[in-house]
């Protein structure tokens, strides 16, 4: 019998690691490809042929989905809970009622070694691990293991990840577990690889030296309050933030130019959805929603594709702002509900210009290219945002 390497190839692997988790003999471990994007490698004097690696992956096999039943705008009443969140904190309510029921979250975190890595979460004042995104591949490890394992045990699981990891988890588990196994997604771009994510921080580094924090999403208030932009505190702990087009990085992730191949045809980029609820920013909510929230909020979109998506998020509504919306208004800036990230151009040149001549040249490469944006960029972030707020009602009439 084949085992999975035998029939996807490396281009169609999303690096989820369903296949490694799967394996019953450890013959399946984890590696990387040329451009460092996670892969499985195999040791085929421990393969048995059993298939369970080919029967668990979501990207050769057909999973389950649910066209989305209800679409809510929606906002955690705490405010100390929604400045640390990317967006409007509703994954820290979902996981905060599991763990308060004895129950595990699993999630995305950025480790002190700015690794971004799969972890569990039991501990209510551990969730800030999990909280804001993370523009990089998450290493799952044996997080499927471990959930599935905590399931047997009768405990009620929160998974949450990107699409493709989501349905791997739904692959692992199988429908036994309804009532305790909940899947949350985040609408997914596309994903940079961890090596291309560290030699950008080595590279920033020697600029402002030794890093302290990075944070993907830092929070401004803007007139719909989605002006965001990443912060990173270096050498004497100094805090610089920036807005994407000043960042070599963020813009890179920003334009899509430096995702793994399969992301651009991705297969759960689609209106039907792998999980029980989908939730992702609600851009430009203010377009229809502008008299029920303040105008500086960030809010979320949710999408309630079952019913234990319906039973958990009922559990948390009094603790939630939530307005009814419309899937083609939260669709219409996250296009990623609709269909994978188109492809540009130049993708190759850059990983192969950072394959062989590193970094450092790609990112005074862009420096150059792109000066004048830089600047503007800079000089926007010190104009008052009275102004801002008169220059947008006066473009848009309100």
């Amino acid at each position: 019998m084949q085992n999975i390497l035998d029939i996807l190839p490396s281009d169609k692997c999303c690096g989820c690691g369903a296949c490694i988790n799967a394996c019953p003999t450890q013959a399946l471990s984890f590696s990387q490809d040329d451009f460092g994007f996670i892969r499985p490698q195999i040791d085929n004097g421990k393969c048995i042929e059993c298939g369970k690696c080919i029967r668990t992956c979501p990207q050769y096999n057909e999973i389950e989905t649910s066209k989305p039943r209800r679409v809510l705008a929606a906002l955690n009443k705490n405010d100390s809970v929604v400045v640390k969140s990317s967006s409007g904190g509703i994954f820290y309510a979902l996981a905060e009622s599991v763990i308060s029921e004895g129950g595990s979250a699993f999630g995305a975190t950025l480790d002190d070694q700015f690794k971004v890595k799969h972890i569990c979460v039991e501990r209510i004042e551990d969730l800030p691990l999990l909280q804001k995104s993370k523009y990089v591949q998450s290493y799952t490890g044996d997080c499927y293991k471990l959930a599935l394992q905590k399931l047997k045990e009768g405990m009620m699981v929160l998974f949450s990840g990107t699409p493709c990891q989501v349905a791997a988890m739904k692959s692992i588990a199988g429908d036994k577990y309804a009532g305790s196994l909940f899947l949350v997604d985040v609408v997914c771009h596309g994903v940079p690889s961890q090596t291309f994510w560290s030699d950008y921080l080595m590279t920033l580094s020697k600029k402002v030296g030794s890093l302290k924090e990075y944070i993907f999403c830092y929070k401004r208030k803007a007139r719909n309050g989605m002006n965001k932009y990443a912060s990173f505190t270096g050498k004497k702990c100094k805090k610089f933030v920036k807005n994407w087009p000043q960042d070599s990085y963020n813009c890179f992730f920003m334009e899509a130019i430096n995702y793994q191949e399969v992301c651009y045809s991705c297969k759960f980029a689609r209106p039907e959805r792998f999980s029980d609820l989908t939730i992702c920013d609600y851009w430009h909510w203010d377009a229809y929603h502008k008299n029920d929230f303040p105008s500086c909020s960030t809010l979320s979109g949710i999408c309630v594709n079952t019913d234990a998506g319906k039973m958990i998020l009922d559990k948390i509504a009094d603790k939630l702002t939530l307005v009814e919306s419309s899937f083609d208004n939260l669709a219409a800036h996250n296009g990623c509900l609709l269909r994978p990230t188109p492809k540009p151009a130049g993708r190759e040149e850059l990983l192969q210009e950072w394959k062989s001549k590193g970094y450092e040249f790609i990112d005074q490469k862009f420096e150059k290219k792109n000066r004048l944006r830089i600047l503007k960029n800079r000089l926007q972030m010190y104009v008052p945002e009275g102004f801002k707020l008169w220059f947008y009602r006066l473009r848009h009439g309100n």
